[in-house]
């Protein structure tokens, strides 16, 4: 393996210590609880700057302890050493490279290939398709770094600002419903609207996590929300058609209201307003990906499970550019319903004229 040794401070219930790695293979035996995964993840933290297994860093840290670091040597392709040190402390992240600090996690991707596989995995099969989605995009950022879009990444991030500027994203103070690992994300005031039962499950009158299994509780917090304006056009031209009934509905039950663009946990892009350091959602940068383009007509293709992206960006392009977007949502092929088959059968000349 390149690891050639591991040194970790206060991770999780690890020891302070240094572990040498050089061998071609290295097998970590132990009884449950003493740490084998808690060494996988540590591991993996060195790759890709964070966890397989939480999306909230400070749950890393040792049971009384205020901070973690990691500080690993491996070899690259020329089998020259190379360094790779991190530091969390007071809720702060800084990554090392050979002494240089790095600014975006995505420069780590490549420098040391890594994939996980735990108990979890079985959701890459039988999971929702977002994990599906992950597991091949890991594995396309390491075959090809160039697979992440980081030509883009700051005019997404400027597309945000400027949103604030405007005062069409907004800072504001509310009640957040949140499970331990992040994944349930939401607004109190939103609840009635949140719907992707794939992450979550009631018991008793509350929400459990699928993921984490824990239940999503509320906690008091700024944040920065999209305010959806209920006066703004919101015709969309869409493929299947019968997905504008769909994007009708959105507009009922946001139009008028604001919606969470920032998350707790890391997403790689983040932004400072007003002194705090905000998470932006990658869907929320998405939504703003038209925008890189000066074509003035584009056909967006996504899949069916990224609808309400695809109502936003379309929302957010009526209010600034009003360019001309047809947007193409790829649907499940397995269908009884004779009316889908028939526009399936339309969208056969598109896909000609798409040279797709």
């Amino acid at each position: 393996m390149p690891f050639l040794s591991l040194s970790l401070v206060n991770f999780r219930n690890l020891k302070n210590d240094k572990i040498n790695l050089f061998a071609k293979e290295v097998y970590f035996v132990g009884e449950n609880g003493q740490g084998k995964s808690n060494l996988l993840e540590s591991l993996y933290y060195s790759a890709y700057g964070s966890s397989f297994r939480t999306h909230v860093d400070s749950q890393i840290i040792k049971e009384g302890e205020q901070n973690f670091s990691i500080n690993s040597l491996y070899t690259n392709e020329k089998e020259s050493t190379q360094n790779i040190k991190i530091i969390y402390d007071k809720g702060k992240k800084i990554i090392e490279k050979n002494s240089k600090r790095i600014k975006d996690r995505k420069e780590l991707v490549n420098t040391i290939p890594c994939v996980i596989f735990c108990h979890d995995d079985m959701r890459f099969a039988t999971g929702e398709p977002e994990f599906r989605r992950f597991f091949l995009d890991q594995s396309l950022t390491m075959y090809d770094e160039l697979y992440i879009d980081k030509d883009n990444s700051k005019k997404l991030i400027k597309c945000i600002q400027e949103m604030i500027k405007r005062n069409v994203i907004v800072e504001k103070e509310t009640p957040i419903l949140r499970c331990k690992c992040c994944r349930i994300e939401t607004p109190i005031e939103s609840i009635r609207e949140y719907d992707d039962k794939a992450l979550y499950y009631e018991k008793d009158g509350k929400l459990f996590c699928k993921i984490c299994n824990e239940e999503a509780k509320p906690s008091t917090e700024k944040a920065l929300f999209l305010h959806l304006d209920k006066d703004t056009d919101t015709s969309i031209k869409i493929f299947p058609e019968y997905l504008k009934n769909a994007c009708e509905n959105f507009d009922k039950q946001y139009k008028g209201k604001d919606y969470l663009i920032t998350k707790k946990r890391n997403t790689g892009y983040s932004i400072n307003y007003n002194g705090t350091n905000y998470n932006i959602d990658i869907d929320a940068l998405w939504m703003n990906y038209i925008n890189c383009f000066n074509s003035q007509e584009q056909v967006i293709i996504a899949s069916n499970h990224q609808l309400f992206e695809m109502y936003l960006m379309n929302y957010i392009n009526k209010m600034y550019n009003n360019k001309d977007l047809h947007f193409i949502a790829t649907p499940y092929l397995v269908s009884k319903n004779k009316k889908l088959d028939e526009q399936f059968e339309k969208m056969r000349p598109l896909e000609v004229k798409l040279n797709l």
